[in-house]
């Protein structure tokens, strides 16, 4: 009897033995798949971080290529106002230099009137300039009205706030011709602007070659 009881309870030690080994083998299965787990989300993690860094990277590169760009154009967009500004004022200079000689200016003037006055479809036209001009051309009415025989020219008793040049209008003022100095820098201004833009801005080659080809 003592014999057979110690044969059962070999057996069932050999059986919680075997128990035990299988449940541990389990275990350290489970534990790995665990950790193996817990590596992949660890991973997945690391690289949607890193997606999210590269992401954040991008976008703070592109607003500070961006944020470049636009201190870029308002640099260029001052240095092109400078330009037309010193240009404008270094023209008005050179305007004001030629009204003092009479031999160059009055000529200017005459071409002034002429052209400004084959505009018009009505005959009578009002000359004004401001007070020295309009004393030259008194002086020289007769040869200066000449140029427009086509047309009734009257000097206007008016004297513009101008620093040189004429101004030509219908007795009615309905139409007008500024040929003053101002007037004319104004109407440059515009193409002052384009030429600086290109000067500064010259187009790229595939701006010349659409150019070329068109």
């Amino acid at each position: 009897m003592t014999d057979k009881i110690g044969e059962l309870e070999a057996a069932i030690l050999g059986q919680a033995e075997q128990l035990a080994e299988e449940y541990r083998a389990q275990a350290q299965r489970s534990c790995r798949n665990i950790l193996q787990e817990a590596r992949d989300c660890l991973h997945v993690r690391e690289e949607r971080e890193i997606l999210l860094a590269k992401s954040m990277a991008e976008r703070s590169y592109r607003r500070q290529v961006l944020s470049q760009e636009l201190a870029l154009q308002a640099k260029l967009d001052r240095l092109r106002w400078g330009l037309v500004r010193a240009v404008q004022e270094r023209l008005q200079s050179e305007l004001q230099t030629l009204a003092k000689d009479e031999a160059r200016y009055l000529p200017l003037l005459r071409d002034f009137i002429a052209h400004s006055a084959a505009q018009f479809n009505q005959s009578a036209l009002v000359v004004e300039a401001n007070a020295s001009d309009r004393a030259l051309l008194a002086a020289a009415w007769d040869d200066v009205r000449s140029v427009a025989a086509d047309k009734q020219l009257t000097l206007g008793e008016a004297q513009l706030d101008c620093s040189g040049g004429v101004l030509l209008r219908t007795p009615d003022n309905c139409e007008r011709l500024d040929q003053t100095f101002e007037g004319r820098m104004h109407r440059l201004s515009a193409e002052l602007h384009r030429v600086i833009q290109e000067t500064l801005l010259p187009p790229s080659p595939e701006q010349q070659h659409t150019a070329i080809l068109s």
